[in-house]
């Protein structure tokens, strides 16, 4: 086998490992998980619950999600990430970016994303991400 394969191998192998170790809250099965589609919505959410947000990012063009509006009193962000979504190591390769967060009180926020390399400034922004959250105390009967 050439040095090269086992380069590409071992690195698949560790990114793997990574991403298994890497799971967290979010990965939960019952985390609302959102995507770009989910843009501009409203959501109901209760105290304590997760939310999952997955957008796509081609960060080798200097591209990156960044937060315009967060109110931490409402919103706990947890964890944010990027993860490579390309099958091999190539220049210009898609990502996704996540965003953990969770619930902490009764009230409404909004969770905003602009899209935008960050030395020309978020007036440059490309693309824009939304969603105005409820949130409520949980049913006690559930």
């Amino acid at each position: 086998m050439n040095c090269n394969k086992i380069v590409i191998i071992t690195a698949l192998f560790f990114f793997t490992i990574l991403n298994a170790l890497a799971a967290g809250p979010c990965d939960d099965k019952d985390a609302i998980r959102l995507t770009k589609l989910n843009h501009d919505q409203d959501l109901v959410v209760s105290v304590g619950e997760w939310i999952h947000i997955e957008l796509p990012a081609i960060g080798s063009a200097g591209y990156t999600w960044q937060i315009s509006a967060h109110e931490p009193e409402y919103l706990n962000l947890v964890s944010t990430s990027a993860i490579n979504t390309a099958k091999l190591p190539v220049v210009g390769a898609p990502m996704k970016m996540i965003w953990c967060l969770q619930a902490l009180k009764e009230g409404w926020t909004e969770f905003n994303l602009d899209y935008f390399r960050p030395w020309e400034g978020a007036a440059s922004a490309t693309d824009h991400f939304s969603i105005r959250v409820m949130i409520i105390q949980q049913d006690p009967s559930k």
